[in-house]
């Protein structure tokens, strides 16, 4: 009896990839009056388009916290490009009065991969 497998074929290798974000809110932006849900909606409608899924998003610490497993295909910086970005844009038309700073996001981001223990 062969045994299921959660990990993704492709077409050269199997992967089951997941990556931790952690953006880092500019100082006037005010993140915690948007709310949790509203964020993550913006998200993982980024995710879905990018072929990524977005498995969990925290606010700790004043920081954004996100857990995201990619395929082999996507880049980290291209992701994390995509995510703040459009994140900014969708926040931005929606809630003008809360995001009156230049920028949304520090520019600066930390990044953690890992896989499954084989």
């Amino acid at each position: 009896m062969k045994k299921s497998t959660p990990r993704k074929p492709h077409r050269h290798c199997v992967s089951e990839i997941y990556i931790l974000l952690v953006f880092i809110p500019d100082t006037e932006t005010r993140l915690e009056e948007v709310g949790l849900d509203v964020l993550f909606a913006v998200f993982s409608g980024i995710c879905r388009k990018r072929g990524v899924e977005l498995r969990d998003l925290a606010f700790r610490d004043g920081l954004v916290w996100i857990l995201v497993k990619i395929p082999p295909t996507e880049t980290v910086s291209g992701l994390v490009n995509a995510l703040k970005g459009a994140s900014s844009r969708v926040l931005r038309n929606r809630y003008e009065t809360l995001f009156e700073a230049e920028r949304l996001w520090n520019p600066s981001y930390f990044a953690s991969s890992w896989g499954p223990n084989l």
